[in-house]
């Protein structure tokens, strides 16, 4: 009895059992259904039979992602179940090698639970496919970065040390994925993983060289040289090579490759090293440049632009430019100029700018290897970098005039205007400093003018950029003391904006002061008009005129732009003309040889107080000034010839300035020439004036009589017979200017204008010289007075 009941209870129990099932499905989407089971056998057996499938071929891949089966093995990557884990990590680690997968990825939560599968705990073959797929992930940007923000970094860096060399890989590859971040690179950093300090401490970097010499692994020198880049960078690893003579040996290797993508990365290797000042020095030290010059015999463009850059950057040190040009390295490189390959013209033209950089003899070797043709041409390149470049290098061989004559020659100012032309700052700034190294010559200063160079460095003033900005003020200071050219300047408004340059408080800058002072130097109508001072160094030449002041913010006229204005009841404006078109045009009025003795007698008590120092200024002042009249004259001429507006000729303050030469300036000293021209100005303009009687000194009534005679507003200086303080104090100093008084002229307020001198007082006998004292000279109520500068009496003269 108990056995029958007990075979009773058994064959309950396998009547409430389900009888296994054999399934034999051909169709993915089956399978996939059985995902959801809760069985773990049938979860694993799906899992292998889908991980075998998709093992077949991509389109496989792409037909299971179609049956979702995605959303499947993502869950099972969660269960307790280590197999059936290990199974959908399997399917995952093949399923991702598809960029469609990874890309349907990116939608869900997988990244979590695979870095959980790589952890210490789990299993040995679980590392496996859950690394393979974290590899496959790490190649997207977008899942690179939920790695490290799910700390997926560190489990990775421990798998380095894995027993399984799979693993070691698929870690080694995501991590590889992950430094081309930022972010990833400094994380490494910090966890002291895989840094330039650990390779040298395990010797690292002499078996990486010792790799790159054996021929069995050429196929991986490729990317041994990239670990070599990235360590060079590090001076430390540079040191360590050259103790152990391993860059000697890295060099060596590369010229002896046949590989153009290993000669080409060993190239890029020595050129970021060189980025760093100390390294440059080890690559002088042991000699390095000759090897890398060899890379150009290379037939490989991407092997010679490497090569080029390498050569640029070592150029930054001054021994290796010297060993560069020793070389030859100097003709591959202009051969590289006309190349069609932008990274090539434009390694090659920046190691051209850096070996010329303050080096006479290689700026010799480009000129004889016919480099300045090529190099003008690259001024006119589409790309910036050359363009730049380019006018660096003509820059350098510029400072030798026997060389600057020869680029001159070859047309290079309409190519200097083109570049001008760049939206690039940089071309915009190397090509205006450009044009003030190689445009300082009558000739080439009219094709600047010609080429409309003048008008494109003036736009460039109003630039937001500093450097540019401060380029093409100093280009009009190196160019604007031609008087033809300064005009052209003014003309097209730089005037203007100089001014506003200087009263703006981010802009202004002693290269814009300089500018403005050279153009108003250039200018003294404008100068005048502005500053209201013309200095004794500055000499009032033929063609100068009085506009009265300018207010701010208004353009300033030419006279033939005054000219051509109705007459009108205002302030006239006085010009100053003594040139006969008739009578052949002479250099500036030098002293005769008969009164060398008086004017040497004169000029005795002066040289004795002043310096070597100033005398050399002052010559050097008057030379400037006759050179700037010999300009005036021949642009005058210029104008003649082509009968374009020319001023009416003074002949009346010419033949007093004549009188003035001959009665004036043979007196013995300064004193009394000024004291004697004073009384002949005041003479000439209508005689002294009481102090009482100013206000009725009817001058205004014979200016207007003059407007109306010569119907024009412009009034020569000579035709005034009564004139006020602004009248006479301008003939003062334009007679001064032509006997050699040192004066200058100041305007006041309300018509007051004076004349400031400086005279030394004669010794008592066996008394020392005293420094010479400054005076204003009184034209109006005792003329030849001379007032003691700061004096009450100075005071009243000058203000109403």
């Amino acid at each position: 009895m108990p056995s029958k009941v007990k075979k009773k209870d058994h064959n309950e129990i396998q009547n409430n059992e389900f009888d296994p099932v054999n399934l034999i499905s051909k169709n993915p989407r089956t399978v996939v259904l059985m995902l959801d089971s809760p069985e773990e056998t049938v979860l694993a057996s799906a899992c292998e039979a889908i991980y075998k499938f998709a093992e077949k071929s991509d389109a496989n891949k792409i037909e299971l992602l179609n049956t979702g089966v995605i959303n499947g093995l993502n869950r099972l990557l969660s269960l307790d179940d280590k197999a059936v884990r290990t199974h959908a990590a399997a399917c995952l680690g093949t399923l991702t090698g598809h960029a469609e997968i990874r890309k349907a990825l990116r939608k869900t939560n997988c990244i979590e639970p695979l870095i959980a599968l790589i952890q210490p705990e789990e299993e040995l073959i679980c590392h496996d496919h859950a690394s393979l797929a974290l590899c496959h992930l790490a190649a997207d940007f977008t899942s690179k970065l939920e790695i490290f923000e799910k700390n997926g970094l560190q489990p990775l860096i421990k798998l380095l040390t894995s027993i399984d060399s799979d693993v070691q890989k698929n870690a080694a590859e995501a991590i590889c994925y992950m430094v081309q971040d930022y972010q990833s690179r400094l994380a490494i950093r910090d966890l002291h993983a895989d840094n330039r300090a650990a390779i040298r401490e395990v010797g690292g970097m002499e078996k990486l060289v010792d790799f790159i010499g054996n021929k069995d692994f050429e196929d991986l020198h490729v990317n041994c040289m990239a670990i070599i880049s990235n360590c060079l960078e590090d001076h430390e690893c540079m040191k360590l090579m050259q103790n152990n003579r391993g860059l000697e040996k890295l060099l060596a290797f590369t010229v002896d490759s046949t590989s153009h993508a290993m000669q080409q990365r060993a190239a890029r290797a020595v050129g970021n090293a060189a980025k760093n000042a100390e390294n440059r020095k080890i690559f002088r030290e042991i000699e390095s440049e000759k090897q890398i010059i060899t890379l150009f015999a290379s037939d490989n463009i991407g092997v010679q632009a490497a090569t080029a850059r390498a050569l640029a950057l070592m150029a930054e040190n001054s021994g290796s430019r010297e060993a560069i040009g020793h070389f030859d390295g100097v003709p591959p490189l202009i051969s590289l100029l006309n190349n069609e390959n932008v990274e090539a013209r434009t390694f090659a033209s920046l190691a051209l700018a850096n070996m010329t950089s303050s080096h006479t003899k290689n700026c010799s070797l480009v000129v004889q290897a016919n480099g300045i043709e090529p190099l003008i041409a690259l001024l006119n390149d589409h790309k910036f970098e050359p363009q730049a470049n380019a006018a660096v290098c003509l820059t350098n061989i510029a400072a030798d005039e026997g060389y600057r004559a020869e680029i001159q020659r070859q047309g290079v100012v309409q190519s200097l205007v083109n570049a001008l032309q760049s939206i690039n700052n940089t071309v915009q700034a190397k090509a205006t400093l450009a044009v003030a190294a190689l445009v300082c010559d009558t000739e080439t200063r009219t094709e600047l003018r010609n080429y409309s160079g003048c008008e494109r460095i003036v736009a460039l003033l109003k630039s937001d950029n500093d450097q540019v900005r401060r380029c093409a003020c100093w280009t009009i200071n190196s160019c604007g003391n031609d008087l033809p050219t300064a005009t052209d300047f003014c003309k097209h408004g730089a005037l203007e904006i100089l001014q506003d340059i200087a009263t703006s408080n981010t802009r202004q800058s002693r290269f814009a002061k300089a500018a403005l002072d050279c153009l108003l130097n250039c200018n003294l109508s404008a100068k005048y008009s502005l500053n209201n001072e013309i200095s004794a160094q500055n000499f009032i030449q033929d063609g100068f005129y009085d506009a009265g002041q300018l207010r701010q913010g208004r353009p300033f006229l030419s006279l033939e732009e005054f000219s051509k204005s109705p007459i009108d009841a205002k302030r006239p404006y006085l010009l100053v003309y003594t040139k006969n078109p008739i009578r052949k045009v002479e250099t500036p009025v030098t002293q005769p040889t008969s009164e060398k003795k008086h004017s040497s007698r004169r000029r005795d008590g002066r040289s004795k107080m002043r310096s070597r120092e100033q005398k050399e200024r002052e010559e050097t002042a008057r030379e400037e000034e006759q050179q700037l009249l010999l300009q005036q004259q021949l642009e005058e001429e210029r104008k003649a010839a082509a009968g374009e507006w020319r001023p009416n000729y003074d002949a009346i303050l010419a033949n007093y300035i004549q009188e003035a030469q001959k009665n004036i300036q043979t007196l013995p000293n300064t004193r009394e020439q000024v004291i004697a021209l004073a009384k002949s100005v005041s003479d000439k303009m209508g005689g002294v004036i009481e102090k009482a009687n100013l206000a009725g000194f009817g001058y205004e009534l014979h200016i207007n009589q003059l407007k109306y005679e010569l119907k024009s507003n412009i009034i020569p200086l000579g035709s005034i017979s009564m004139g006020t303080f602004y009248h006479r104090a301008l003939l003062f100093k334009v007679v001064a200017d032509r006997i050699g008084i040192s004066t200058s002229l100041i305007r006041g307020k309300y018509t007051r204008a004076w004349n400031e001198v400086l005279i030394s007082d004669d010794p008592e006998p066996g008394q020392p010289r005293y420094p010479p004292k400054k005076y204003i000279v009184d034209l109006i109520h005792q003329p030849g007075q001379l007032l003691l500068i700061d004096s009450m009496e100075a005071k009243k003269y000058c203000r109403l």
